[in-house]
């Protein structure tokens, strides 16, 4: 489901003899239909003033350590410090847990809402957010991934902010400007983070997304018919 998973394969000589074929990771039906609605909805409303409304991140996930949960926390600690406009939502089933790491940081309280909802209302908190949050660590399963939760966050025509050689992902979000991807050398220059983030804000809708959606849906249906 990835093409840096093929091309590792190929670089290590274990793809010569055999046949294959790269399917995009599509979301599923149900979930691209619960976007919509969402995105038909805000695209109804009157939209406030960008420049004075909140700037809402979202992290959807758990407390596991491969999330990077411990990190996010530190961002959400270090971007309210900078903007008391910022707010950091945690969509998980583990609430305890990650409200302990975020009292444990002493993470201001105005600085974060930790919430669980059901699968169905998930669309609607992606497509509202301004940023929406994939961080991992640089490793070998990471660089070759196709994480569906990055797929799902792009077709929401929200902003991304991913680690780098995050498989597919990565170049995605440079190619058609879908985001911020976070080199580990510079994921502690919260200043400089926080500067791209309200950039980003500020920015007009993208309609490179649409592009993608279309373009994903043409690579599966020349998939199946070369099956």
């Amino acid at each position: 489901v990835s093409k840096a998973f093929s091309n590792l394969l190929v670089k290590q000589k274990r793809l010569q003899k055999i046949r294959h074929v790269i399917t995009p990771n599509l979301p599923d039906e149900s979930f691209i239909k619960g976007l919509n609605t969402y995105k038909n909805k805000l695209d109804s409303e009157d939209e406030n003033d960008k420049s004075s409304s909140r700037i809402t991140l979202t992290y959807l996930g758990n407390a596991q350590k491969w999330q990077n949960i411990d990190y996010v926390v530190e961002l959400c600690k270090q971007l309210y410090a900078i903007d008391q406009k910022v707010l950091v939502q945690f969509i998980t089933n583990e609430v305890a847990q990650i409200s302990t790491k975020l009292l444990s940081a002493e993470a201001p309280p105005d600085s974060y809402s930790v919430f669980q909802v059901p699968n169905c209302d998930v669309p609607k908190y992606l497509v509202s957010s301004d940023c929406l949050i994939v961080i991992r660590d640089v490793n070998e399963t990471n660089i070759v991934s196709c994480p569906t939760k990055a797929i799902e966050y792009i077709y929401s025509g929200s902003k991304l902010i991913v680690s780098e050689t995050l498989g597919d992902i990565s170049d995605l979000v440079l190619k058609y400007n879908l985001g911020i991807v976070l080199e580990k050398s510079k994921s502690n220059d919260f200043k400089s983070l926080y500067s791209s983030i309200l950039n980003m804000k500020l920015q007009p809708k993208n309609t490179n997304v649409d592009r993608i959606i279309e373009l994903d849906r043409k690579k599966l249906i020349k998939v199946y018919q070369e099956l």
